[in-house]
């Protein structure tokens, strides 16, 4: 960070004091006025005048947007206290997640969660798997800087959108009328250095609907963020020591290495013959007495500290462009058209490519690396070996979005309609830029007996590094492809149909009909087919092209049966061209006993069909497992000749499709308290329940390496891997898609608040919390269910926090508003990990490496702040801040269940520490 920029943050920090904040209104109550004009309400096919109804519907306004500081769609949605189990950047560092962000209500996953654009679908994320995983709408390719206000439904919308939002609705509502030019941008610096972030964009709008009888308006942003390494974030000392020290529950003192066995310099893999054995060790180490700086000693053996290499935020730019007219036509009509257009790149860059290359008897090296060690000369071995003369590891991810849509709004005969047809996609390509090779080509070079696997970096000869190079893939290799579609055809219309003593009932119905496809071009090289796959990862992925139609119609009934006192009723019914029919409902009611008293609650139904891929007959290779894992056979045991030499290691990881799944099921309920005992005081409640029945998934591979002989037994760990450089069979961990059983979750989300005129201006306050009750599945159908409510065990799932939510306070006065907040996200428990790599506080190994102890992560709780200005100058309005005001660093988690991070867990906390960041926008009207 320059000297001005801290300087600037030092000063914002002082004019300060003790500032309050912003309060992010995360409820459609509005305090200081009502509106009465007649609005559409997310999860309701009626219009409403009351957008207070008989559904938990949260509203995030443009303004609130503004306030937050937020960059992008997904760092805003995410935030959120009834959001949680999401993927995010940080996933794609060494994930293999194609840089997929998503949003996640109460924990049930990406593809239970509907996100829409001005209430209609969008093509999902053109790198889902054959798992479903990523089969949602990413939010990366959505720009915040298009988005007027987002409506988030936290109860099924049966009805409506579909009976597969089973988690709920996140309806993101995009700028619809406006007049004038409005220029925006905005830096983010962390106070450590990395992953600074600028922000620009552009919105101009001519013509009014209501005055002009037509509107053309037109968004084009711009997002670049840097990347931040490992090494960088002062604070963290595990990446350059490999090992971080933490306390158990049990009143140990352990250790948690971030190492790895392959490394460089290589190490010898121990083996057998008649006559002599040995066990794995690195020449290097031996013959110095000490490992090379990027590496540590562990016994014999130099091990990698390949978190030294991660970039732990990666590079991302991000570019939109969204249009949109509407004119109107009328006798009340109006058409409209919009188009979108996104370009999100994610830069990663990783350790570079660590293997077991073979070392052929009567080998130049065997005199000076091997025989001295008790190997004899007349038998091959296998090296451990991370080829940092390759470079890093560094791959680019580009996904883009398009699309377009057109229709017809009005009011008709006393009907309220509307129809629109819709053409969505989303390409994503996957290239490879450097770090990687050509199994054959590496193969050749091997064989040459120039490659000296047991140097230091830098020390191959030149004839060696020749070799090498000749053997890497070119920069910009296209390695994967994918492309998802999404056509869809909606009407829908609404009215009064007669009067009841209390009121008018309401009707509403429509129809909609829509056709998905994803289509999955793997290389030759991904596929396995060019000069032997791609070292190290060697993938054999399998191409396909699959696709849906699915057509629904619904019909919906709001009825007032006293002053007070409204119920709703919906059906649906749906047809899959690969599920058959389902049919679900929606009952709702709303009773206000008193003006300032409203409760309400709400039953449905829902169903969801797994993606089209997750019911195909492919088996596909898939990296390699988390974990590492050692043989539990003795070397006495046939079996033993799968395993993979060298102890404890990552196994090669297959997925496999199931034409026999059979879809989800849920009920899910609801019940409500709103009371607003004063004007500028408000207070709500809302318990949600939900069961889902035949949850559709896989095993873990913490499950199955618990007992091998079982899953051996069950194919579920078989003989399948031929590694490309030995040629050896091994072992590999099968994940087949299965129904899984069923899944209860359930929990409380409320939120209180204030806003007041005081002396010194208007005070403003919110806490918005969720508390999960219950989060309980089984692991098999039919099977015991178990909890992860609080609680990480890997072999049932990732944990769900038991509480998180925030508290923001604001307050108004004259041009300034001073915004305080303080987030909060619940510690956990993790335990029973298989073979991680643990230690005592004295460096002594645990058996098999196997920690059952539970470890206690702690909570996150950092705090937030911002002053904006309205300045002088009419339509300036300048905004700077700090989060993470004291600089915390992330708690450590032993887990972090995404990709390549280690230490902490990046759904839970953020690595940046303190950060500050300044807008200004000036509009123009």
């Amino acid at each position: 960070m320059t000297m001005a920029f801290r300087s600037a943050c030092r000063a914002l920090l002082q004019a300060c004091g003790g500032a309050m904040v912003l309060g992010l209104p995360v409820h459609a109550v509005q305090l200081d006025e009502q509106r009465l004009e007649r609005v559409e309400v997310t999860g309701s096919a009626i219009g409403r005048i009351d957008a207070e109804s008989a559904l938990p519907v949260r509203l995030i306004t443009e303004a609130d947007i503004r306030k937050s500081g937020a960059t992008s769609l997904a760092d805003l949605l995410q935030k959120l206290s009834f959001v949680q189990g999401f993927a995010n950047d940080a996933a794609a560092v060494g994930g293999g997640t194609g840089g997929f962000a998503s949003v996640s209500l109460h924990g049930l996953g990406a593809t239970r969660t509907l996100v829409l654009i001005n209430g209609r679908r969008v093509a999902s994320f053109a790198a889902q798997t054959l798992v479903g995983e990523s089969a949602g709408v990413d939010l990366g390719s959505i720009p915040l800087a298009a988005i007027q206000r987002i409506e988030v439904l936290t109860d099924g919308a049966s009805a409506l959108y579909g009976s597969d939002a089973m988690a709920g609705v996140v309806n993101l509502i995009t700028r619809q009328d406006f007049a004038g030019l409005e220029l925006a941008a905005g830096t983010v610096v962390a106070e450590g250095g990395g992953a600074r972030e600028k922000t620009a964009s552009i919105t101009a709008g001519y013509g009014g609907l209501e005055s002009d009888g037509f509107n053309v308006l037109f968004t084009a942003s711009h997002e670049d963020r840097a990347s931040l390494k490992a090494l960088d974030r002062s604070g963290f000392a595990w990446p350059s020591r490999g090992y971080y020290e933490f306390d158990s529950t049990d009143g140990h003192r352990y250790r948690l290495y971030t190492t790895s066995s392959r490394s460089a310099p290589g190490a010898v893999v121990g083996g057998v013959t008649a006559t002599q054995s040995w066990g794995d060790f690195t020449p290097y180490l031996l013959a110095n007495g000490d490992c090379p700086n990027n590496a540590i000693a562990s016994g014999k053996v130099c091990r990698y500290i390949y978190p030294a290499d991660l970039e732990i935020i990666p590079e991302a730019t991000r570019d939109s462009l969204l249009s949109r007219f509407a004119v109107g036509l009328g006798a009340g009509a109006r058409f409209f058209a919009e188009a979108m257009y996104s370009r999100h790149e994610l830069v990663t860059r990783i350790a570079p490519p660590p293997g077991v290359v073979s070392v052929k008897a009567g080998s130049s090296l065997y005199a000076q690396y091997l025989e001295p060690y008790g190997v004899p000369p007349d038998v091959d071995v296998l090296a451990s070996w991370r080829i940092v003369d390759a470079g890093s590891r560094t791959m680019q991810d580009i996904s883009e979005a398009t699309r377009l849509v057109s229709g017809l709004k009005g009011f008709f005969a006393g009907w309220d309609y509307e129809i629109s047809v819709a053409h969505s996609v989303n390409r994503w390509v996957e290239t490879l830029e450097g770090g990687y090779l050509y199994n054959e080509r590496l193969a050749t070079a091997m064989n040459s007996g120039l490659i000296n696997p047991f140097v230091g970096v830098g020390q191959q000869s030149p004839e060696a590094m020749a070799l090498l190079d000749a053997a890497k893939l070119p920069a910009g290799y296209q390695y994967k492809l994918g492309t998802s579609y999404l056509d869809s055809f909606q009407l829908q219309a609404s009215r009064e149909i007669f009067l009841l003593p209390a009121g008018g009932v309401q009707f509403g119905s429509g129809f909609d009909v829509h056709r998905e496809r994803n289509k999955y071009e793997p290389s030759l090289l991904a596929q396995g087919l060019e000069l032997g796959g791609e070292f190290p990862d060697n993938a054999t992925d399998a191409p396909f092209d699959v696709a849906r139609t699915a057509w629904g119609v619904f019909g919906e009934f709001l009825v007032p049966l006293a002053k007070g006192v409204e119920t709703t009723a919906a059906l649906r019914y749906d047809r899959y061209s690969d599920f058959g029919d389902t049919t679900n409902f929606k009952i709702g009611a709303r009773w206000n006993p008193l003006p300032s008293l409203m409760f309400r609650a709400s039953v449905n139904s829902g169903f969801h069909a797994p993606q089209p891929a997750q019911m195909s007959s492919v088996t596909q290779y898939y990296g390699v497992t988390g974990g590492r894992y050692s043989c539990p056979f003795a070397p006495t045991d046939s079996r033993s000749a799968y395993c993979i030499s060298g102890g404890a290691t990552e196994y090669p990881l297959y997925v496999s499709g199931n034409p026999d799944l059979r879809p989800e099921k849920s009920m899910q309920y609801t019940a409500g308290v709103r009371f607003e005992p004063a004007s500028w005081a408000s207070l709500g409640a809302d318990y949600w329940r939900v069961r889902i029945r035949d949850q559709f998934g896989s095993k873990t591979e913490y499950a199955l390496a618990r007992d091998w002989d079982d899953s051996i037994a069950k194919g579920y760990i078989r003989p399948l891997y031929v590694s490309p450089l030995t040629g050896l069979l091994q072992y590999a961990f099968v994940l087949p898609q299965d129904n899984l059983g069923d899944r209860n979750v359930a929990g409380v989300d409320f939120d209180l608040r204030f806003a007041l005129r005081t002396a010194l201006g208007r005070l403003s306050s919110v806490i918005a919390a969720t508390w999960t009750l219950v989060d309980e599945r089984q692991t098999e159908r039919g099977g015991p269910f178990y909890s992860s409510l609080g609680r990480l065990d890997p072999a049932v799932g990732w944990p769900t926090l038991r509480v998180q939510g925030v508290w923001r306070t604001s307050l108004a006065t004259g041009s300034f508003e001073h915004m305080l907040t303080l987030n909060y996200k619940a510690g956990y428990d993790e335990q029973n990990f298989g073979n991680l790599d643990v230690t005592d506080s004295s460096g002594n190994r645990l058996q098999d490496g196997f920690f059952a102890a539970p470890h206690r992560v702690k909570a996150w709780f950092p705090v937030d702040w911002q002053t904006a200005w309205s300045t002088p100058v009419k339509g300036l309005r300048l905004a700077g801040g700090v989060t993470n005001l004291f600089d915390k660093n992330p708690p450590f988690a032993i887990a972090a269940g995404s990709g390549q991070i280690v230490a902490y867990n990046p759904q839970i906390s953020d690595p940046r520490g303190r950060t500050c960041y300044l807008n200004a926008s000036y509009r123009f009207l």
